[in-house]
């Protein structure tokens, strides 16, 4: 056994713990406060953890994938400990961590095939957990001395029966501490509430948007999809700039099999005349910008840099804001005056109103209100409901 090589499978384990405890974190936090605040690897659309740990993936048997990990970790660091100190060589310990790193292996090539291709997203820590689980298994592959044949046999021998008890009880315990704690710190809501809001959503009756009143708006996801969400909002409407920051991350993995459609619906009497008292003073002018940004091809870059500065929106900054997105000035202030821009948020409100809002922001999925978009669980339940009664 050659023992340089354990105390680097060592060093490598001790840093897969560091990294699988900020990628628990992270997942927590978005958990308990949503995705407003992006982490420090969330760096675009493309490189980004956070879409990753909003995913129904980041999740195994009700904890975070991150956690098992973390457990993974652990193991590999007591064993190989263990393997270091040991003064006889300790062929069959080897052979045990060698295949749980081979299993871990295989976890790692499926879930780098999610994220790349389901979620299209990279995760920073993900990486790093990949690459070090790969390093694992090279590293505990070079530290035997002994013919791969024997390494497997070792598995069949009756002194196993430790390993195992050991293997048991570092997953069994830690599985059981990480439920009680994070699944506490969640709050999330239990199997059977979540198949009840399930079942309520589609004892709702039908609210019928027509083809051309979606015409023009917006589109998120696939533009073709049978599955169309709508959501109503105000750039002023703090519960809606919650929705702009939650919804779209938790439809990452269906983006290919939904329709988002943002609408603009201004609680703001200068356009919207089912308003007898503006609440949001500069809705208004913040949805006819918006409006013009997409003329542009910058929407949904507009409406994120719009929403974390709603309590700042002025006419100024949201020209200022339209620069830092690539929009010329001098057009943006033109544009925003236009009576195109506010003949497009207009049409917006009439659909709204025809549909009965009463309040923002409104959800809608295939015509039916979405009244559980706050819930990760109870958006993913419905949503993968409605694409199976689409097909």
């Amino acid at each position: 056994m050659r023992k340089k090589w354990i105390v680097a499978s060592l060093m490598a384990a001790i840093v897969g713990l560091c990294v699988s405890f900020i990628s628990i974190y992270e997942y927590v936090h978005i958990m308990k406060k949503g995705l407003e605040e992006a982490s420090f690897c969330s760096l675009n659309e493309v490189v980004n953890c956070d879409v990753v740990n909003a995913s129904s993936y980041s999740e195994l048997f009700g904890i975070p994938v991150a956690a098992w990990g973390f457990l993974f970790y652990l193991f590999v660091v007591f064993y190989t400990l263990y393997l270091k100190f040991s003064k006889e060589p300790q062929e069959r310990s080897l052979s045990v961590i060698w295949v749980m790193n081979i299993v871990g292996f295989i976890w790692t090539i499926r879930m780098a095939y999610i994220s790349a291709f389901v979620l299209k997203a990279v995760c920073l820590t993900c990486l790093a957990q990949y690459t070090i689980n790969l390093f694992l298994l090279i590293a505990l592959t070079v530290a035997s001395t002994v013919p791969f044949k024997e390494r497997i046999g070792c598995l069949y021998s009756k002194k196993i029966f430790s390993h195992s008890l050991t293997l048991a009880m570092v997953f069994g315990l830690g599985y059981l501490f990480a439920l009680a704690s994070i699944g506490s710190a969640e709050g999330k809501p239990s199997s059977a509430d979540v198949k009840e809001m399930v079942n309520a959503h589609f004892i709702q009756s039908l609210n019928e948007f027509k083809p051309e009143d979606l015409a023009g708006a917006p589109v998120w996801g696939n533009p073709n999809a049978k599955v169309t969400i709508v959501e109503f909002s105000d750039f002023q409407c703090p519960f809606c700039k919650i929705a702009a920051f939650n919804i779209k991350p938790y439809l990452q993995e269906f983006k290919d099999n939904v329709k988002f459609v943002f609408m603009n619906y201004p609680l703001d009497s200068s356009c919207n005349k089912y308003m007898e008292h503006g609440m949001h003073k500069d809705s208004c002018l913040a949805a006819r910008a918006a409006a013009c940004s997409q003329e542009k091809g910058k929407f949904w870059e507009y409406h994120d840099s719009v929403f974390k500065n709603q309590t700042k929106i002025s006419r100024d900054m949201l020209v200022k804001l339209a620069e830092q997105v690539g929009i010329e000035k001098a057009w943006m202030e033109s544009c925003i005056d236009s009576e195109e821009a506010l003949a497009k948020v207009q049409k917006d409100i009439e659909t709204g109103h025809h549909v009965y809002i009463m309040g923002t922001p409104s959800v809608f999925i295939d015509q039916r209100p979405l009244r559980y978009w706050r819930s990760p669980d109870a958006l993913r339940a419905v949503v993968k409901e409605e694409i199976k009664r689409a097909k």
